[in-house]
């Protein structure tokens, strides 16, 4: 068990011992979220296996920089497009990018006909046919 462990569950029976801050409405909750997420806060590291050998992963938790980068995203997006919530447009961004995969675009004949003028067109026409069979076009 890790010393922060060991404090927050020191400190959390502090809180419970004193019954004026447990009856606290401002304490229910956030006991409550403890509680909850107890798992996950002191989640012990992951064993993954690799080709070098096994290799021991702390899970990361997310933090006020990524926290502020990401209501940095939501605001950006929000005066862009007036919308209140990000749902419609991440539905319709998978949408387009279930679309864009069953129907690959075609060479366009300009394209096309300007890499057949070409005085070596080889090197291009082979990235565009290893582009073609890896459906990417």
């Amino acid at each position: 068990m890790s010393v922060l462990e060991i404090q927050v569950r020191a400190w959390r029976q502090q809180l419970l011992a004193r019954t004026q801050d447990a009856a606290t409405p401002a304490f229910a909750p956030m006991l409550g979220q403890l509680d909850q997420y107890w798992p996950k806060l002191f989640a012990p590291p992951l064993i993954v296996d690799t080709p070098a050998g096994p290799r021991t992963i702390q899970p990361q938790r997310t933090n006020n920089l990524m926290e502020r980068f990401f209501r940095d995203l939501k605001r950006g997006r929000r005066r862009k497009t007036g919308q209140n919530a990000l749902g419609r447009t991440l539905r319709t961004m998978l949408a387009q990018m279930r679309h864009a995969a069953q129907h690959t675009e075609k060479i366009p004949p300009q394209l096309k006909r300007f890499i057949a003028n070409l005085p070596s067109p080889a090197p291009i026409k082979n990235l565009l046919e290893k582009l073609k069979s890896n459906r990417i076009s």
